[in-house]
C-alpha cells in the first residue's frame, strides 16, 4: 500500500494557497460580502432583520410521494398554515429589492419519498418539473436551495443526476440554485460532490451545526476554527479541516459560504472551566466564546468570536457567511447586524439597511450613510490590508508547528511498517512501495522550506509589497488607536526588517515555482484518495494476515489426510488393474475355445444315438448352447472393441489422478451394463463346464 503525505500537510498547502489567493484578490471586486440567512416557517410580514441579508433561505419544502411537492409541517404548523405564511417570506423582496429569497427543499436520505426520487429517473423528472413550477408561482422568490442530509454512497449517483438535471432546468427558467454541504467532509465529500455543485450560485458548508454534539452533556465548543486541547483535539471536527477538504474536492473558495451559528448552548455543570481559564466571558483563538459561572455555562458566538471567523473567511476569500437562523436572531438581530457592519458596511447603492431600535445587548451598531459608491477610503483599505496580512502570518504560525509535529510521527510510522513487512513474504511488493514512499517523503521534506517560501508571493506583487512595507511603519505610528490587537502589530513591526531579506530569497526561488506548482494540483486528489484508503487498509491488514495464517494452518492439517487419500486411491487403481490384466490375458484364448466347441459339436451329435439315457438332457443343453452361441459371439466382439480403449486408459490412469472423480463417475455408469452381462457370462461358464464334463465321460 502507498501512503502519501498526511492531511495536515495537504491542509497546510491549501491554507497557504488560499492565503495567497486572498492577497491576489484584495483589490478585485470579488470579496467576502454575502450574508446568507436561514429561516423556518413564520410570519415575516413585519420582519426587518431580513433586510440585513443578501440571500435568505426558508426551509419549507420536502419531496412528496411519486415526485410531488410536500411541506415541512409540525403539530402547530399544518400544511395550510405553511402555505398561507410562505408568501410573507417571498414578499419581503418588495421592501428590500436587493434581497434574494430562496425556497429550500430539505430531507434525509433515509426518508422513503426522497430515497425513491434519487433511485428512480422517472420520479426525479416528475419532482424537478413540479419544483420548477412551484417556485415560478412565487415570483418574488428567486432561487431553490437543496439541503439533503445523511445520503449514503449508494445514493451518490442518483444525487449527482438530480442536481445536474435540476441545474439545467433552473437555468432554463432563470431560477437561481444553491446547495448545502455537510460539515463532515471526511465522511460525505465523496458522496455529495459532483461538478454540477461547483456551477451553482453558492454552496453553504453547514458548520453552523454543533460539530461537537457527541459531547452532549459536556461543555464544548460548537464550531471551532481549529483543534483545542483534549478532548477537543480532533482535527476532523474543525472549520479549517472541513473547508480544506471541500476545496480539495473541487470547489472554488469564492463559491463557498461558511456557516455560523446564531444560537447558544447552555450547560449546568459543576465546573465550566473545561476550555476557559476563568469565569466570565472569555473568547479563545479558535473563535469560541464562553460565559460561565461556577454552576452555569453558555457557549456562543460573541462579537469577538465572530471577528476571528470573519477574518478567516475574508483571508481565504470565501464568498461569504451563512447565519442560522433568523428565528433565533432576536428582535434586533444584533449578531447579524454586527456581521453586516464588518463585511458589508455600505448598503447597495440607493438603499439603506433597516434601522434598529435600542440594541438589546447594550452595544450600539451604526452603519455608514448611504452613498452612490461602495469604495473605501485609502486609509481604511491600508488598515484592512495590514489586518489581513497579520491574520495570514498567524495562520502560517499556527500551521507550521502542527506540520513539523506530524512529519516525524509519519516517518516513524513508515519505518515501523518497513520493519514489519519482511515478516510476510507475500507483502514484498508493499515493502517496495513503502520504501519508495519513504524516499518521496524525504524528498518532499527537503523541498518543503522552498515550497513554503514560493507560495508566499507572486512576482507581480513584489513592487506593491515593498511599497506597503515602506508605508506600514508610518501607518502604524499614525493610526495605532484603530487597531484592536497592539501586541500582534508590535510583532509584525519586529518582523518588518526581515521581510526584504525574505523577498530576496523568494526572488531566488521563483524560477523553480513554475515547475513545482503545476504538479501539486495533480497530486492532491491522488494523495487524498490514498490517505483515505490507507487507514482502512492498515486496519484490515492484520485481520487479513491472521486469516491467511489460519488458512495455511488448516491446509497444513489437511495435507496428511489428502496424502493418505491419494495413496488409497492409487492402491485401488492398482487393484483394479489386476482383474483387467487377467481379462486381457483370457481374451485371446476365448476364440480358440469357441472354435474347439464348434469342432466338437458334430462329434457330440454322432454320440447322441449311442447315449439314449443322456439324450433328453444333452439335447436340451445343445439347443441352449446353440441359442446362446450368437450372444456369446456378440459379447466377445463387444469385449474386443472395448479392449483397445481399456488398454489406452490403463497406462494413463496414474497420470490422470486429478481427473479420477470423473473416471469413477464413468465407471459407475458402466456398472449397470457389466451387471447386466454378468448373469449371461455365468450361464455360459455353466454350459462350458457341462460340455467339458460330457467330453470327459466315457462313450
Amino acid at each position: 500500500m502507498r501512503s502519501l503525505p498526511n492531511m495536515g500537510k495537504g491542509a497546510l498547502l491549501v491554507a497557504l494557497t488560499l492565503s495567497l489567493s486572498a492577497i491576489l484578490v484584495q483589490s478585485s471586486t470579488t470579496k467576502t460580502t454575502s450574508r446568507v440567512c436561514f429561516a423556518t416557517v413564520a410570519n415575516f410580514t413585519q420582519n426587518t432583520a431580513i433586510g440585513l441579508c443578501s440571500q435568505a433561505i426558508l426551509q419549507t419544502l420536502k419531496v412528496g410521494a411519486s415526485g410531488t411537492i410536500a411541506y415541512v409541517t409540525t403539530t402547530t404548523t399544518p400544511q395550510s398554515t405553511v402555505r398561507s405564511l410562505l408568501p410573507t417570506f417571498c414578499n419581503r423582496r418588495v421592501a428590500y429589492p436587493y434581497l434574494e429569497p430562496y425556497l429550500a427543499v430539505v430531507g434525509a436520505g433515509t426518508e422513503g419519498p426522497l430515497a425513491t426520487m434519487l433511485s428512480s429517473s422517472t420520479v426525479r423528472a416528475n419532482f424537478i418539473k413540479a419544483l420548477i413550477a412551484f417556485v415560478k408561482s412565487y415570483p418574488n422568490c428567486v432561487g431553490i436551495f437543496i439541503d439533503f442530509s445523511d445520503l449514503n454512497t449508494s445514493q451518490a449517483a442518483g444525487y449527482a443526476s438530480f442536481v445536474s438535471s435540476l441545474l439545467a432546468a433552473a437555468r432554463a427558467n432563470s431560477i437561481k440554485l444553491a446547495s448545502g454541504l455537510p460539515w463532515d467532509a471526511s465522511r460525505y465529500a465523496d458522496t455529495y460532490y459532483s461538478s454540477a455543485l461547483s456551477q451553482m450560485d453558492f454552496n453553504v458548508i453547514e458548520t453552523y451545526e454543533d460539530i461537537n454534539q457527541s459531547f452532549n452533556t459536556t461543555v464544548h465548543p460548537i464550531n471551532p476554527l481549529s483543534t483545542m486541547a483534549a478532548p477537543f483535539n480532533d482535527s476532523t471536527k474543525t472549520i479549517y479541516y472541513n473547508l480544506f477538504r471541500w476545496v480539495i474536492k473541487g470547489f472554488s473558495p469564492g463559491n463557498i459560504i461558511l456557516g455560523l451559528s446564531m444560537f447558544a448552548r447552555a450547560f449546568t455543570v459543576t465546573s465550566a472551566l473545561l476550555f476557559s481559564s476563568q469565569y466570565g466571558i472569555q473568547t479563545n483563538t479558535v473563535g469560541e466564546s464562553i460565559s460561565s459561572s461556577s454552576k452555569q455555562a453558555y457557549v456562543f458566538n460573541s462579537f469577538a468570536a465572530i471577528d476571528v471567523k470573519l477574518n478567516f473567511a475574508r483571508s481565504n476569500n470565501l464568498g461569504g457567511v451563512a447565519l442560522f437562523s433568523l428565528n433565533t436572531a432576536g428582535s434586533n438581530a444584533e449578531l447579524l447586524r454586527y456581521v453586516t457592519s464588518v463585511i458589508a458596511p455600505t448598503p447597495p447603492t440607493g438603499y439603506s439597511y433597516p434601522p434598529a431600535s435600542k440594541a438589546a445587548c447594550g452595544v450600539a451598531i451604526t452603519f455608514p450613510p448611504v452613498t452612490g459608491t461602495t469604495s473605501q477610503p485609502a486609509l481604511e483599505e491600508s488598515l484592512l490590508l495590514l489586518q489581513e496580512e497579520k491574520r495570514l502570518l498567524l495562520v502560517e504560525l499556527q500551521l507550521l508547528p502542527e506540520e513539523q509535529r506530524l512529519l516525524p510521527e509519519e516517518l516513524q510510522l513508515l519505518q515501523e511498517e518497513a520493519q514489519l513487512l519482511p515478516e510476510e513474504p507475500q507483502l514484498l511488493l508493499e515493502q517496495q512501495l513503502l520504501q519508495e514512499e519513504l524516499q518521496l517523503l524525504l524528498e518532499e521534506l527537503q523541498l518543503l522550506p522552498e515550497e513554503l517560501q514560493l507560495l508566499q508571493e507572486e512576482p507581480q506583487l513584489q513592487p506593491e509589497e515593498l511599497q506597503l512595507l515602506q508605508e506600514e511603519p508610518q501607518l502604524l505610528q499614525e493610526e495605532p488607536q484603530q487597531l484592536q490587537e497592539p501586541q500582534l502589530l508590535l510583532e509584525v513591526q519586529q518582523l518588518l526588517p526581515e521581510e526584504p531579506q525574505l523577498l530576496q530569497e523568494v526572488q531566488r526561488l521563483l524560477p523553480e515555482e513554475p515547475r513545482l506548482l503545476p504538479e501539486e494540483p495533480q497530486l492532491l486528489p491522488e494523495e487524498l484518495q490514498l490517505l483515505q484508503e490507507e487507514p482502512q487498509l492498515l486496519q484490515e491488514e492484520p485481520q487479513l494476515l491472521q486469516e491467511e495464517l489460519q488458512l495455511l494452518q488448516e491446509e497444513q492439517q489437511l495435507l496428511p489426510e489428502e496424502l493418505q487419500q491419494l495413496q488409497e486411491e492409487l492402491q485401488q487403481l492398482q487393484e483394479e488393474q489386476l482383474p483387467l490384466q487377467e481379462v486381457q490375458q483370457l481374451l485371446p484364448v476365448e476364440p480358440q475355445l469357441l472354435q474347439e466347441v464348434q469342432r466338437l459339436l458334430p462329434e457330440e451329435q454322432l454320440l447322441l444315438p449311442e447315449e439314449p439315457q443322456l439324450l433328453p438332457e444333452e439335447l436340451q443343453l445343445l439347443q441352449e448352447e446353440q441359442r446362446l452361441l450368437p450372444e456369446v459371439q456378440l459379447l466377445l466382439q463387444e469385449v474386443q472393441q472395448q479392449l483397445p480403449e481399456e488398454q489406452l486408459l490403463l497406462p494413463g490412469e496414474q497420470q490422470l489422478q486429478p481427473e479420477e472423480p470423473q473416471l469413477l463417475l464413468e465407471e459407475q455408469l458402466l456398472l449397470p451394463e457389466e451387471q447386466r452381462l454378468l448373469p449371461e457370462e455365468q450361464q455360459l461358464l455353466l454350459v462350458e463346464q457341462r460340455l467339458l464334463h460330457l467330453r470327459q465321460k466315457p462313450v
